[in-house]
């Protein structure tokens, strides 16, 4: 009903009211009665709501006054998003990595206070990456929870894709979860499963997030002393195989990608200093 009546709402004068009136009985309901679907949802709604009132204002902030100093009801999500980071610490094996994708857009965008947002997104972060090297204890609930592999786990390139745009956008630098995504990318490139606009979304995230292996990740190899070239970190190696691989994939691809697509993709290879000749050639 709340995703129902969303784009009504946000054409309302009471639009804000609603929402902090609708967060409050969520929460007085206990939020630990929602299934996680219904928990993106209600997310997702906050969050397309928050973005609304920042593009009237662009100077507001969701747990913020607005910037013309007045004082009308500003709508604070935070209470919302720290009680969801307690049901997940209670319940993590009944949300999929695609949930906890989506949580993690809706985290981004809401702009939760600081202190919250880093909190929530490195929870967000350390499971994904604690399902993704088989940590045992997501073995054991692995059975319980009916997760089993990625399929499963609702990992795909959509999602993949959100993982790292929200991670940049964020400014949330974890090199271990953008290592891990491309882990998991890279042999679903190398089968083809990335369309042409999350090639580039791919890209364009990985180089937005300006990962400390970036800056590295085109310097000269050093030599070791009986001459053979060792790459400059184990960081830049990942960064660089996971490019390569994308280009390899975008050669099959070019025809059918859009002017934006040509845009980011070329924006992104650019932007970590990684030369793809033959792919700037086929653009």
């Amino acid at each position: 009903q709340i995703m129902i009546l969303h784009n009504q709402l946000v054409k309302s004068n009471n639009a804000i009211l609603f929402w902090n009136t609708m967060q409050h009985q969520v929460l007085q309901l206990s939020i630990d009665n929602f299934r996680p679907k219904m928990l993106v949802s209600i997310a997702w709604s906050l969050a397309t709501m928050s973005e609304t009132l920042r593009k009237k204002d662009p100077n507001r902030n969701s747990h913020h006054q607005s910037s013309n100093g007045n004082t009308n009801p500003t709508l604070n999500v935070t209470p919302f998003f720290q009680a969801l980071q307690t049901t997940f610490h209670k319940r993590r094996t009944e949300f999929s990595s695609k949930h906890l994708g989506n949580l993690a857009w809706s985290t981004m965008t809401c702009r939760v206070n600081d202190n919250s947002n880093s909190s929530i997104l490195h929870d967000f972060a350390n499971e994904f990456i604690s399902r993704r090297n088989n940590d045992s204890s997501w073995n054991d609930d692995d059975k319980r929870s009916g997760l089993r592999d990625d399929d499963e786990d609702g990992i795909d390139p959509m999602t993949l894709c959100q993982w790292a745009s929200s991670y940049a956008k964020a400014g949330h630098k974890d090199e271990d979860l953008f290592r891990t995504i491309a882990s998991v990318a890279i042999p679903m490139l190398m089968e083809q499963k990335f369309d042409m606009r999350y090639l580039a979304n791919l890209a364009y995230a990985f180089a937005l997030a300006e990962l400390p292996s970036s800056s590295s990740s085109s310097s000269s190899p050093k030599m070791m002393n009986d001459g053979d070239s060792v790459g400059s970190s184990a960081s830049a190696s990942y960064l660089s195989a996971l490019f390569d691989t994308i280009a390899a994939a975008s050669m099959e691809k070019l025809s059918t990608f859009t002017t934006q697509n040509f845009a980011n993709i070329t924006w992104a290879y650019a932007k970590v200093e990684l030369p793809n000749p033959a792919l700037f050639d086929g653009v």
